[in-house]
């Protein structure tokens, strides 16, 4: 069988279309990798890569979280203001701070930081 590049593997290791949900063998859409290049390409799918690449960057356990998360929302502000005047910084990097500021406060809502003891235990 063909590795397709809609295809995952489910908790019990069976080869499943992303498209449709069922098994390869039994799938049933039509040019199922064309429809999944065609989201990996889109401006969700894009946005969604970043995300994962960012996310990947910030493992483990963060110290001053809170603090990280202000400064980058700062330099975004910043950027936005010069934006206004100048069309210095490009859209491509004031999105990518904006996934980073969202990674961020993922981060901050599902592991905490623990200066300020959030989650409290």
């Amino acid at each position: 069988m063909t590795t397709r590049p809609c295809m995952y593997l489910d908790p019990r290791l069976v080869e499943r279309c992303t498209e449709c949900g069922r098994t390869v063998s039994l799938c049933v859409c039509a040019e199922p990798s064309d429809r999944a290049h065609a989201r990996l390409t889109s401006e969700q799918g894009k946005y969604l890569s970043q995300v994962w690449l960012e996310l990947s960057q910030w493992r483990g356990p963060q110290d001053h979280l809170l603090e990280k998360i202000f400064h980058a929302l700062g330099e975004i502000s910043t950027k936005l203001v010069d934006n206004m005047d100048t069309q210095n910084p490009s859209e491509s990097e004031i999105q990518r701070d904006l996934v980073k500021v969202g990674v961020l406060l993922t981060l901050l809502a599902a592991d905490g930081t623990p200066e300020y003891s959030y989650p409290s235990s």
